[in-house]
């Protein structure tokens, strides 16, 4: 479903963890830089003391990444694997707007023809590491109490294609955010 671009070393799909806060245990940091030396260059170990580090910038095989994770996970970290592809977006927010702007007037004609929304916005909070997000609220939805009186949109940054709720909520269940 994703696009392959990058690889790690062993000729397999490149990974990376992408991390939403940092370790909270610097004494266990150090412990997991040791037993991952080849991995801690000195721009990884910058990010890892980040507040938000974000992309660590790896490309190393899943298995890998998911250990690394679960290590830096005991030591107060939070984040998840994804693929290395996404560390440099093929489609811009730019690009992504155009396909936000389509979907969100779809949704509009199928569940709300009788309302007026705004263009499409990109929504920084709805960002993360593998879509852009974007949202069109309709003031007179917002009126009538409907929370949250928009429509959302999702855009992959590698192919562009629209994340569904479902999706989402597939990735959430996959990444144990949902149980």
């Amino acid at each position: 479903m994703y696009m392959q671009t990058n690889r790690s070393c062993d000729g397999g799909q490149a990974y990376d963890i992408y991390l939403y806060c940092r370790s909270t245990g610097l004494h266990a940091l150090k412990r997991i830089a040791i037993a991952y030396h080849s991995l801690m260059t000195p721009t990884v170990q910058y990010k890892m003391r980040q507040e938000h580090p974000g992309f660590l910038g790896l490309n190393i095989s899943e298995a890998l990444a998911k250990t690394l994770l679960a290590r830096l996970r005991e030591t107060g970290a939070d984040g998840e694997v994804i693929a290395a592809a996404y560390h440099e977006p093929l489609i811009s927010v730019d690009e992504a707007a155009v396909f936000a702007e389509r979907y969100i007037e779809r949704r509009r004609q199928e569940r709300f023809p009788a309302y007026d929304f705004e263009p499409a916005r990109h929504w920084r909070q709805g960002d993360r590491p593998r879509w852009w997000g974007f949202f069109a609220p309709s003031p007179k939805l917002q009126d009538e109490g409907h929370i949250p009186g928009a429509i959302f949109a999702s855009v992959d940054k590698l192919d562009g294609h629209i994340w569904t709720y479902e999706e989402q909520e597939q990735l959430a269940r996959e990444l144990g955010q949902l149980e």
